[in-house]
């Protein structure tokens, strides 16, 4: 497998403090065949230039200059210039294992897959960059084929689905499919593209095998952060996430369970970090998600999630007050923490 090339696009965006890394562990990778891809997303730092300078120091490397458009529109930049067989992503602030596409590249030739599907290494580092853990999540190993069986839909896979740096892809399902990343999306971009492209795989191998090091800083995420459209986010990865289990083949039923239980916790998050928020006043979080519960999609989904039937007592009383629009309620109640929030 020595001669089977992979393209390796990396999106960066102003990370001249991580870039180095990041790059150092691609160019060192064991399987050497590579056409890396470094796709500086209109940086205003250092990283530019850091990107050009790799590139005079390796002929794998391509440099793409595009003006700043967020991390899809440069992903989609790298993936119409990649040329290899096989596609690999990494974020610009986060490396790889030497073996990552030794062994995802072996993994997808002696399976026939159109992508693999790994696990992943999280490094929790403080404010000085200092690493305190790391934890290993890895999914239960299965080849999945949607047209021969249905497969294992649960949380071991569901958790790893929404990711585009645990995997590698086959570029002709890519191709064929027009598959691109939602442009415009600055968050669960990965949920939405992976949806539509596992969709399109005839087989997929999932392996509990992990290389990639996602790095955990204190800075702002959609999962830790007040933002006003976060609960819409969630809604669309979940939409995906739904149209996926539904193309392959999974029972209405375990369809309607998995919706319940991702919706829950999505509106339970949005809900926390409503209530939490120290960048508004009361009255101006209360106004913020009422204004987010008047959004046709919020309502029906909130009405899904009530008609489901299976939150338990506390949980259907923040719904229906929800639904009532007791926003100021429900937030209080939040603030004070006299509830544990949707299960």
């Amino acid at each position: 497998m020595t001669g089977v090339a992979v393209s390796v696009v990396v999106a960066v965006h102003n990370v001249d403090r991580y870039l180095s890394r990041c790059l150092d562990s691609v160019c060192e990778q064991t399987h050497a065949d590579l056409e890396i891809l470094l796709v500086d997303d209109g940086s205003t730092d250092n990283t530019g230039l850091l990107c050009d300078e790799y590139a005079s120091l390796d002929p794998r490397i391509t440099v793409i200059h595009e003006p700043h458009a967020g991390v899809s529109a440069a992903r989609n930049a790298g993936l119409r210039r990649a040329r290899a067989p096989y596609v690999a992503f990494l974020d610009g602030d986060d490396w790889a294992d030497p073996g990552w596409i030794a062994g995802l590249l072996q993994r997808a030739e002696l399976a026939g897959a159109d992508v693999v599907l790994t696990g992943y290494h999280v490094d929790f580092v403080d404010a000085a960059g200092k690493l305190r853990r790391t934890e290993t999540r890895r999914p239960e190993p299965q080849s999945v084929e949607p047209a021969v069986a249905t497969p294992d839909f649960g949380p071991q896979l569901v958790n790893f689905v929404g990711y585009a740096w645990n995997k590698l892809y086959r570029r002709s399902v890519l191709v064929e499919g027009n598959h691109e990343f939602p442009e415009g999306l600055d968050s669960v971009e990965d949920m939405v593209f992976n949806a539509d492209v596992l969709a399109a795989c005839e087989h997929v191998v999932v392996t509990d095998d992990a290389y990639v090091h996602y790095v955990q800083r204190p800075i702002p995420t959609l999962g830790n952060v007040f933002r006003p459209d976060q609960l819409r986010l969630r809604l669309m990865a979940l939409d995906g996430l739904t149209s996926l289990a539904r193309s392959w083949g999974l029972a209405e039923v375990d369809v309607c369970d998995l919706r319940a239980s991702r919706g829950a916790t999505a509106l339970r998050v949005t809900l926390r970090s409503t209530a939490t928020t120290r960048s508004l006043s009361f009255s101006a979080k209360a106004s913020q998600l009422s204004e987010t519960l008047r959004d046709g999609e919020v309502q029906a989904f909130l009405d899904e999630l009530w008609s489901h039937g299976q939150l338990g007592r506390t949980n259907r009383l923040i719904v229906r007050l929800l639904r009532g629009g007791h926003v100021r309620t429900v937030l209080a109640a939040l603030r004070l923490g006299s509830s544990g929030g949707l299960r």
